[in-house]
């Protein structure tokens, strides 16, 4: 990685830290800059007279970017209905970068902030035991997963639930299943008995065997999205049930999205390699279709047809880190994702905007941010009463 880089990786990490109010560490800069440069970076990060330059800097930037961006839209406009995001009220969309520093403060001072849109959901995680009880997932506490015997199974600290490394494990001789749900706005982490990790995205449920028997493939069944890091293992085969699609490995790392709403099972291969077959079908070289690292397969729920794509991968895994990506998505599908990372519900009213082809990428925005850029790029009228946001034309 070249010093241009590294320097624009330490600027959105110092902007991250402005943003959330945490405090400036030297260690990163130091890496690039000597100890009196870094010492006036840091000062002037902090110094308030700095920010409102900055801010009236943005300013003047932001009004000749929108010049110079209705100048590119007419010129591109008749050809092409695929709308890379603007500049709009502090939000930083792929098409247009601008300047890191200067969005968060932009962010850190505005006051278009909806709470519910941050962290705010009546639904828990929840973890179904074998049993039929239901127990509740404190993301930001500790539990330990208790089996019919009174044994210790599992231990959850944070977002993260660990089924690997517990003595009581090698009494559990036939399969016993646990069923983990994630509801709209969270994401979680697993660690299954092997040691295989998979991090569950918002709206998903993953049903799993408290323990992998010998003998026995390693199967679980999901609905939703969800990226496998999965612990090699020759002689027992992963399988990742979705829907009526079996994806199946011997250790590798993948990502599987089947929605109950989508249309299609989408299989993006990070490294090793996956058979993708029908449930109903046995696993051999005749029923299989092999999918290569780098790309994306898609599954059509009806014909069960399969088609392949070379894809960019991390677009298909930057929500494990929080990102909410689009690249050449039609409005109307971008709603039901929005609504699942933010827990909300959209009615989009506008017919003609569900239509509008999108490439974007959000972190840190508010939802009200992100209707925002999108509204810059396809004018739109829109109306929040609570968690229910209705757009209009």
């Amino acid at each position: 990685m070249n010093r241009l880089e590294n320097l624009f990786i330490l600027a959105k990490d110092l902007a991250k830290s402005i943003f959330k109010n945490k405090e400036i560490k030297s260690e990163k800069i130091n890496s690039l800059f000597d100890k009196n440069d870094t010492q006036q970076i840091i000062h002037r990060l902090k110094d308030v007279e700095a920010q409102n330059q900055r801010n009236h800097l943005l300013k003047e930037i932001d009004n000749q970017k929108k010049k110079d961006w209705e100048k590119i839209q007419k010129q591109i406009y008749p050809v092409s209905k695929l709308r890379y995001l603007k500049w709009v009220g502090g939000v930083a969309a792929v098409f247009m970068i601008g300047i890191g520093l200067s969005y968060f403060y932009m962010a850190k001072n505005s006051s278009t902030t909806l709470e519910f849109a941050s962290n705010t959901t009546s639904e828990e995680i929840t973890l179904k035991l074998a049993n039929g009880n239901i127990q509740i997932i404190n993301a930001s506490g500790e539990s330990k997963i208790i089996d019919k015997k009174g044994k210790v199974v599992g231990t959850q600290k944070g977002a993260k639930l660990n089924y690997s490394n517990h003595a009581s494990l090698s009494n559990i001789q036939e399969l016993v299943y646990n069923e983990l749900l994630v509801p709209y706005g969270k994401t979680f982490e697993l660690i299954l008995s092997d040691g295989t990790k998979v991090h569950l995205n918002s709206g998903t449920t993953l049903k799993y065997p408290v323990k992998f028997i010998k003998g026995k493939k390693r199967q679980v069944f999901l609905t939703g999205e969800a990226y496998f890091n999965v612990t090699k293992d020759k002689t027992h085969p992963f399988v990742v049930n979705a829907n009526n699609l079996n994806v199946r490995v011997l250790g590798t790392q993948f990502n599987v999205s089947s929605y109950p709403e989508d249309g299609s099972i989408k299989t993006v291969l990070v490294e090793g390699s996956v058979a993708l077959y029908d449930h109903n079908k046995t696993y051999n070289k005749q029923n299989v279709a092999l999918l290569t690292p780098g790309n994306k397969a898609v599954w059509n729920k009806k014909s069960k047809q399969i088609k392949f794509k070379k894809v960019d991968t991390s677009i298909y895994t930057r929500w494990i880190k929080g990102e909410v990506v689009f690249e050449a998505v039609k409005f109307k599908n971008i709603v039901k994702k929005l609504e699942r990372h933010y827990n909300i519900v959209i009615d989009n009213k506008n017919k003609e905007l569900a239509e509008q082809v999108f490439t974007a990428s959000f972190t840190v925005e508010t939802i009200q941010e992100v209707l925002n850029s999108f509204k810059a790029n396809y004018p739109f009228n829109y109306t929040i009463v609570g968690n229910k946001i209705t757009i209009k034309h």
